[in-house]
């Protein structure tokens, strides 16, 4: 189950921003609801910050470097198969995601 922490509410359009990230959510979970670090045996965490959905920063905080190289490959692995279903002309998502490992 993929964790996700906000680190500030939204007080306008809060059901908008939450909805937005209940997609990422659901796009994600079968890719990584499995990835946990080898060493501590924690998941990633998807950290979400913002207003609005239109302006929200999402991130993954990982508690080691281990770990965020495994979600970044994983996710990079989700994008491929992504694009390759996708039809001829559509788009995919873009860099959306930032990683960061916090000790």
């Amino acid at each position: 189950m993929i964790e996700v922490k906000w680190e500030s509410y939204c007080i306008d359009g809060g059901l908008e921003a939450q909805t937005t990230v209940e997609k990422v959510v659901r796009r994600l979970q079968r890719g990584l609801g499995s990835v946990v670090c080898p060493t501590h045996g924690r998941p990633p965490v998807l950290k979400v910050r913002g207003q609005a959905a239109a302006s929200l920063n999402i991130e993954f905080e990982t508690c080691c470097q281990v770990l965020l190289e495994r979600t970044a490959s994983r996710i990079h692995s989700l994008r491929s198969a992504r694009r390759t279903s996708v039809a001829p002309g559509a788009t995919t998502e873009s860099g959306w995601l930032e990683r960061r490992a916090h000790p």
